[in-house]
């Protein structure tokens, strides 16, 4: 993706477009930058990208979602002391022989997510901040770490909202060219990691037409992981993809949930996005 070259014209005013409110010079930086203007958050990205004043990092207080857990047992990291997956770096376990027993439904992500991470961090691309975020990191690898740390701080609640969002309950089968889409802002200043972003908007979009991310391929991911999981009794797996919008190629975490049988028949809470940007936005 390239990077957006901001020109601002003149004092004169652009006229309206396409239906969406935005003139043409705001549709032609979404354009370039590959986000669609229909997408909940374009307000809010077009204010940072025309450096016009944004509401302050919310200070009220919130839950931590700290459940750092064993991907085979779910031993909490407060019970074992668990270990990473040398390939793909994400996948945590608490005994050799716990990370055994999940390979053949790690595996296929486990690729995936090595190779992906192979890519980031043999980039040579800088990232380029949205406006004045001066403590954004410009290394693509350690943004992905970041917000890939903090997709797992706080994926109950990321997971719970995906289920939500998905009304499994209405459409038995959203899952699978869905995916729940989270857009993320960059909060400066000394932050922990469950602090270093917060939720601008989330919206369920196919995955083909999730802009700046391979969404065929997202979804074949998910077609493998989602075999493995009904031939254990699952329901199946479903996709969320956390975006940082602060900057220009987005930083993007994309996280497998997978559904225990008889999820479809839960009852579904509408009120799912104001319960996530309560807490995290």
């Amino acid at each position: 993706m390239q990077r957006v070259v901001i020109c601002k014209p003149a004092t004169r005013k652009m006229h309206i477009a396409n239906g969406y409110g935005l003139s043409v010079y705001e549709l032609a930086l979404l354009n370039e930058a590959g986000v669609p203007p229909w997408y909940g958050a374009v307000k809010h990205i077009l204010k940072v990208v025309n450096g016009i004043k944004v509401d302050a990092p919310s200070q009220k207080s919130r839950e931590h979602h700290a459940t750092t857990q064993c991907h085979n047992c779910w031993a909490p990291k407060s019970e074992a002391k668990l270990f990473l997956c040398a390939q793909c770096k994400a996948a945590k376990y608490c005994s050799k022989e716990c990370q055994k027993a999940a390979w053949t439904e790690h595996k296929v992500h486990c690729k995936v997510a090595a190779a992906s991470r192979e890519q980031i961090d043999t980039s040579t691309k800088k990232i380029q901040p949205f406006g004045h975020v001066p403590d954004l990191p410009t290394s693509p690898s350690e943004l992905a770490s970041i917000l890939q740390g903090w997709t797992n701080k706080h994926r109950p609640l990321l997971a719970r909202s995906l289920v939500h969002a998905l009304d499994l309950h209405r459409d038995p089968k959203a899952h699978i060219t869905k995916a729940l889409f989270v857009m993320v802002d960059w909060v400066s200043l000394e932050k922990p990691t469950a602090q270093r972003f917060k939720v601008v908007s989330a919206v369920v979009q196919e995955f083909t037409s999730i802009p700046g991310c391979a969404g065929g391929g997202i979804a074949d991911t998910r077609r493998n992981l989602d075999a493995v999981q009904r031939g254990k009794g699952g329901y199946g797996v479903a996709m969320m993809i956390i975006m940082c919008v602060s900057c220009t190629p987005p930083a993007l975490n994309v996280a497998p949930v997978y559904l225990h049988k008889g999820v479809d028949k839960e009852p579904v809470d509408a009120r799912w996005l104001d319960v996530l940007t309560a807490k995290l936005g």
